[in-house]
C-alpha cells in the first residue's frame, strides 16, 4: 500500500473526535470514519503487543493486512479512514486467512 494511502500517527488524534462505525471479523476489528471530500481513502493496521509480543510477528500481521487492503482501497467511496485493529487470533493466522477476513470486513462495510 503506498504511503499516501496510509493514516499517519497525527491523523489518529483528529479521528478520535468523530463518529465511526465498527465491524468485527475473526482476526480484525474495523473502524470506519468518514473523511472530508477531496481526500482519498486511507487505512491503518494496528497490532498491539498483547496480540503479538515479538516485533517480527506484529510486522507480519501488518504487512498481510496492508496487502489485503491495497487492491480494494481505490474502490471505496465515499472517502473513509479505515482502522484495522488486530485480535489475538491474528497472530496464528496465515496470510490467506487474514486476506479473507479483511475482504469480508470491507464487503460488509459497503452495505
Amino acid at each position: 500500500m503506498p504511503k499516501r494511502s496510509r493514516l499517519a500517527r497525527s491523523d489518529f488524534t483528529d479521528l478520535r473526535r468523530t463518529q465511526s462505525r465498527r465491524a468485527t471479523g475473526a482476526y480484525f476489528s474495523l473502524s470506519c470514519t468518514p473523511l472530508p471530500d477531496g481526500e482519498a481513502t486511507k487505512a491503518a493496521c494496528v497490532v498491539s503487543k498483547k496480540v503479538a509480543a515479538r516485533a517480527v510477528a506484529r510486522n507480519r500481521i501488518k504487512r498481510a493486512c496492508r496487502e489485503a487492503v491495497r487492491p480494494r482501497l481505490a474502490s471505496i467511496k465515499p472517502p473513509q479512514a479505515l482502522i484495522f485493529t488486530a485480535k489475538r487470533a491474528a497472530a496464528a493466522a496465515s496470510s490467506s486467512d487474514i486476506r479473507g477476513d479483511v475482504e469480508r470486513l470491507l464487503v460488509d462495510e459497503r452495505k
